[in-house]
């Protein structure tokens, strides 16, 4: 397929100063682009230098006198017009820049405040405690009566006015966490939403009892196996039975916000048993649940002490459940 292109004097002017043609070269250029001699001799008295052809474009100003290439150049050629900065002997060439507009700096400001904004950390849910109640609701749950109170000056009267010998003084009754504190915390997946509220719970369990009173032990649904760290790290925790007389507390829910894809929760009577074997220790077990009372397995309230973990909960209620300290309690 040949295609066609209508030559005009631009293309011989070119030509002329590509080859620094003189006169007889010029003549021949014209006869090979089958130019007419009227149209090649109109062209060549339009000498054209590249000096001629200032830069074009914004920013840049120009006059017309400084152009001179009408017909220089074809509508459908179909190479790039040679420019003025592909030579290597170009003068500097004048211009004059057009000031920009001026951008405001707060746009920038508020742009990046913006950003920061929509980055920053949303605000901690509130405590399932009041925050102001808690270390009086923790310390008075967990508090076991002991015989180390004050003396009871009634008793040591009435010993003296019958003529008895006082072998040891008699003391009143008193609450306190000197026993040390047993913390098993539930990690299964329906406790997942109460992960912050156990870690809040476990920093004043261990303010008040004392860091050296207080051990800390994780396990999933049923504390069958428990430990610190990994699953992988855990054991059976009749391995791990704590002291006599410690107190025993549980961060579960007894199986009651477990989703209907997760295996069933254990029975009540494994709950028992798990109570009546520290019962034997004379360990008291209290169970901090985030569920209502209503939801609570009934079957299991008379060996274990529940205490709801809720803002609603104050000491009022705390010392309605328990009285004036833990005691070991029996099951049915």
């Amino acid at each position: 397929m040949a295609y066609t292109t209508e030559i005009n004097p631009g293309d011989y002017i070119r030509a002329c100063v590509k080859l620094q043609a003189d006169p007889d070269a010029r003549t021949a250029i014209a006869t090979l682009l089958g130019l007419a001699p009227a149209q090649a001799a109109t062209a060549a008295a339009t000498p054209v230098t590249y000096e001629d052809a200032p830069l074009s474009g914004s920013g840049v100003e120009q006059s017309a006198e400084a152009i001179n290439l009408a017909g220089a150049e074809s509508e459908e050629k179909p190479h790039r017009r040679e420019s003025p900065m592909d030579r290597t002997d170009l003068e500097t060439i004048p211009a004059k820049l057009t000031s920009l507009q001026r951008v405001r700096v707060q746009v920038r400001l508020e742009a990046r405040m913006s950003l920061e904004d929509s980055s920053a950390e949303s605000p901690e849910p509130d405590p399932l405690f009041d925050i102001t109640q808690t270390r009086a609701i923790v310390s008075r749950t967990l508090a076991r009566v002991t015989s180390k109170g004050p003396w009871d000056f009634d008793q040591v009267v009435e010993k003296c006015a019958r003529g008895e010998a006082l072998a040891s003084v008699p003391r009143l009754p008193q609450a306190s966490l000197s026993s040390g504190v047993q913390l098993l915390i539930d990690r299964g997946e329906a406790l997942m939403v109460f992960a912050q509220d156990q870690a809040r719970l476990a920093k004043t369990i261990v303010r008040l009892a004392g860091e050296d009173k207080t051990q800390i032990l994780s396990f999933s649904g049923f504390p069958s196996r428990a430990g610190s760290g990994g699953m992988f790290r855990w054991k059976a925790y009749e391995e791990q039975l704590p002291p006599p007389g410690t107190v025993v507390a549980l961060l579960t829910d007894f199986g009651i916000g477990r989703p209907a894809w997760l295996a069933s929760p254990a029975p009540s009577s494994q709950w028992r048993e798990f109570a009546e074997r520290l019962r034997n220790r004379q360990c008291p077990l209290v169970a901090f649940v985030p569920y209502a009372p209503h939801r609570w397995p009934q079957d299991l309230t008379s060996a274990i002490t529940f205490i709801h973990w809720d803002r609603s909960t104050g000491t009022s209620a705390v010392h309605a459940a328990i009285g004036k300290g833990l005691r070991s309690r029996h099951s049915n």
